[in-house]
């Protein structure tokens, strides 16, 4: 990521914060196979755990439909290198926030008047790195334990979201039946972070006068993005 020295972030708590209010996160993978695209992405809604025992301290779950092309080439990764569950190569997550949009040269009079202005976006994202465990049954002696952590991972997921609408419904409130199809119709991802990195561009290298410039623009839009901005 590139990384400006005005713009970066990397407070690591702050990085977490931030994930967790934009769990919606796009896995990257680069895998060689013979009949999918090498690089594949896949947009996951993802927990992230406290995880004392990582370097980072921080642990992605997440999950991806057995039939996504990336988690095929992930599983035929670890059958060709003889892996037990982690690939062999690095993982990339992107976390955006909703927050995000176009700066005109017009909202910043310092600029205007000096001609040195051309116009920007203003955004925040975060870049999380690390090998990815895929959880999968490699064989039916190891269903009960693939079973066991989706189920998990799919309701700590689904109570996490339903928390920020104030709702109630459990995974359990599903009938058995219907939860166990949809259980094998998926493949769990684990990323153990090693590196987790932010820009947050939100102005803080412009002068005085377009700053100010920037906020009363965004004032004057009367809109709920502009409001966020």
């Amino acid at each position: 990521m590139h990384l400006p020295d005005a713009h970066a972030e990397r407070d690591p708590a702050a990085l977490a914060t931030f994930i967790r209010a934009n769990p919606f996160g796009t896995l990257t993978t680069s895998i060689a196979h013979p009949t999918i695209d090498t690089l594949q992405s896949t947009h996951i809604v993802w927990v992230l755990d406290d995880a004392p025992s990582e370097p980072s301290g921080l642990l992605l779950r997440g999950h991806l439909a057995r039939a996504n092309p990336q988690a095929q080439a992930m599983i035929a990764s670890l059958a060709a290198h003889d892996l037990e569950g982690e690939l062999a190569d690095d993982v990339l997550v992107l976390f955006t926030s909703q927050t995000h949009s176009y700066v005109p040269p017009r909202w910043m009079p310092a600029g205007m008047a000096s001609g040195r202005v051309a116009p920007t976006w203003q955004f925040s994202a975060v870049q999380v790195y690390g090998r990815a465990r895929v959880v999968h049954s490699r064989s039916e002696e190891a269903r009960g334990e693939t079973d066991a952590w989706l189920r998990r991972m799919v309701g700590d997921l689904t109570d996490q979201e339903e928390a920020r609408t104030h709702g109630t419904w459990r995974v359990d409130n599903a009938r058995e039946g219907y939860t166990n199809a949809l259980i094998k119709g998926i493949v769990g991802v684990e990323v153990r972070v090693r590196k987790i990195e932010g820009r947050f561009k939100v102005g803080q290298d412009e002068a005085d006068g377009d700053w100010t410039g920037i906020v009363e623009g965004f004032k004057g839009r009367g809109t709920q993005l502009a409001d966020d901005m």
